[in-house]
């Protein structure tokens, strides 16, 4: 065997142990409840619990309870607030402020339904990715007509 061979052996072993550690962190992380695993609500019925039950939001197909997080809000409770029983999907996702990977996760723990046939991915940031996306070519588009 020559050396680079060995390295890459070595390397790879090195690499096994980093993620096998990463993996033992994750699995004790609070990722959210799986979509899989949460009631489907029609939308009618999101707005009635909205009516008796304050801090719902829904984002991207998801229905999320913030009630609990109004006071922390970094953007200010009366921003939130304006989002309680509505679909705050475009304003979480760059209509208002494009949020960090880090507020995702965190979104991710309020989860406690998903509107029926909504195309729900557990994965917002991605939504927020392919949005901000779509909105950029959108104004290049506008640019380059005008």
């Amino acid at each position: 065997m020559n050396s680079q061979v060995i390295t890459e052996m070595l390397l790879s072993g090195v690499l096994q142990q980093k993620q096998k550690k990463l993996d033992e962190v994750r699995s004790q992380l609070n990722w959210g409840t799986p979509l899989s695993e949460l009631p489907v609500w029609d939308k009618s019925e999101f707005i009635e619990k909205s009516k008796t039950q304050t801090g719902l939001i829904v984002i991207s197909g998801i229905v999320h309870d913030c009630a609990d997080f109004l006071v922390e809000h970094p953007g200010g409770q009366p921003l939130l607030k304006s989002s309680f029983g509505k679909d705050a999907t475009v304003a979480f996702n760059g209509g208002v402020y494009a949020h960090a990977n880090a507020a995702h996760n965190l979104l991710a723990t309020m989860r406690i339904a998903v509107i029926r046939d909504s195309r729900a991915s557990g994965n917002t940031f991605n939504s927020q990715l392919e949005y901000l996306a779509k909105k950029s070519e959108e104004a290049l588009a506008k640019k380059e007509k005008n």
